[in-house]
């Protein structure tokens, strides 16, 4: 995270056109500070899309796969306790995938059950937490 704010704030000086002339500074005590300039017409697009893409790629990293992750995991400890065996994972690929949604809106269905079932169980319980209730565990 740290790495890619970082590159995304110091790459937004250079996509914008910011200039100062460093020898100017140094010799004269005048930087000129402007902005454009030659070098934004090549560098300015470059920047704007190293900037997108580590925007995108910054998205995508840190909430777009944690939550797929998540995803399959709560499909995959219901269907497997509903269909048994390692093979429910494998009807994720293209050619079943016409098989792998039926079965899991049925096993969705069927956990609702499950949970609504233990919910009625466990209703009067004081020991009873609603983040194990509501599990497929």
């Amino acid at each position: 995270m740290l790495t890619a704010v970082a590159a995304i704030l110091a790459l937004i000086p250079l996509a914008i056109g910011f200039n100062i002339n460093f020898y100017n500074m140094f010799s004269e005590f005048n930087p000129h500070i402007f902005f454009g300039g030659d070098s934004v017409a090549f560098w300015g697009p470059l920047s704007w899309t190293i900037i997108f893409g580590l925007t995108v790629a910054f998205f995508l990293t840190l909430v777009m796969v944690p939550t797929m992750y998540v995803i399959a995991e709560r499909l995959k400890r219901p269907m497997r306790k509903t269909f048994g065996g390692k093979w429910v994972s494998f009807m994720g690929i293209p050619p079943m995938i016409f098989l792998f949604i039926p079965m899991m809106i049925y096993s969705m269905i069927k956990q609702k059950k499950r949970v609504e079932k233990r919910r009625k169980k466990l209703a009067n319980d004081a020991n009873s937490n609603e983040a194990f209730v509501g599990s497929w565990f």
